[in-house]
């Protein structure tokens, strides 16, 4: 029998030039579910080993991916990609990304003009419409900035910058699965709205000083500094990047209103 991948003589279940697996029966439904099961119950390998160990050791999960030991780990950028996705959809279906734009109306409309005030609010809904599109895209734009401060952090403990990527690709990713109970909070009280960014930072940095004391073996108080570096200096780099992009959108948004009301 033939490889249907590459087509190479078989000589076993699996092909020894590409690794298919001998499939000799139709793909059925039953076949799709167990393969989607197995993905996400398998405590020996996949995503929920990956999750169960990057809560219990971070430090080998990093160091055994970036060493070669793939098979595993659930694929980083992928994880991080799922939990955003999740992440994104709670709060998109319960209404907590809409609460989170108008807490943040109320602290920026500053004008009595009820005019000024108008043109602010249609200026505001526009811009978070526009942010609402891009809201599974945003997050993953926080990462090459993290990166690129963990790498600038640690530059002599000899990982790459792409390292650090996969590095903070699953702390981020561990984060936002995490972080999603502070949102499940703001569903079940409203109240603690105002608290989810601080949360979520504050998780982040305790997190990464879980990691860094698992992974560089650094001390507690080492790690923590670290920790507090690389979240801060991370975020305050892509919210500069973020600021420049909202302005930009910002005037292409007014500038085109402008045109439509002449």
């Amino acid at each position: 029998m033939e490889c249907k991948n590459c087509g190479k003589i078989l000589h076993g279940v699996y092909c020894s030039a590409c690794g298919q697996k001998s499939i000799t029966k139709r793909i059925t439904l039953r076949n799709i579910f167990q393969d989607v099961l197995t993905i996400f119950t398998n405590m020996e390998k996949g995503f929920l080993y990956t999750f169960i160990m990057l809560l219990k050791n971070p430090g080998e999960v990093v160091h055994r991916y970036i060493s070669g030991g793939t098979v595993r780990y659930f694929p980083p950028l992928r994880y991080l990609v799922f939990w955003i996705a999740i992440s994104v959809a709670i709060s998109l279906f319960f209404g907590v990304f809409d609460q989170q734009q108008g807490m943040i109306q109320d602290y920026t409309m500053l004008s009595d003009e009820p005019e000024v005030l108008d043109m602010q609010l249609e200026l505001q809904q526009k811009i978070q419409n526009e942010i609402r599109k891009y809201l599974n895209v945003l997050p993953l734009l926080i990462l090459p900035f993290i990166g690129l401060t963990s790498y600038w952090l640690f530059r002599r403990r000899g990982q790459n910058y792409a390292e650090h990527l996969v590095l903070n690709a699953f702390a981020f990713g561990q984060t936002t699965a995490m972080s999603i109970i502070f949102t499940l909070c703001v569903i079940i009280s409203p109240t603690v709205l105002p608290f989810l960014f601080f949360a979520g930072l504050l998780l982040t940095i305790l997190y990464y000083m879980y990691l860094y004391h698992s992974f560089y073996e650094l001390s507690w108080a080492g790690a923590a500094a670290k920790a507090v570096l690389t979240t801060l200096l991370g975020y305050a780099l892509f919210i500069i990047f973020s600021g420049l992009i909202g302005m930009g959108i910002g005037i292409f948004i007014a500038l085109k209103m402008k045109a439509g009301s002449s």
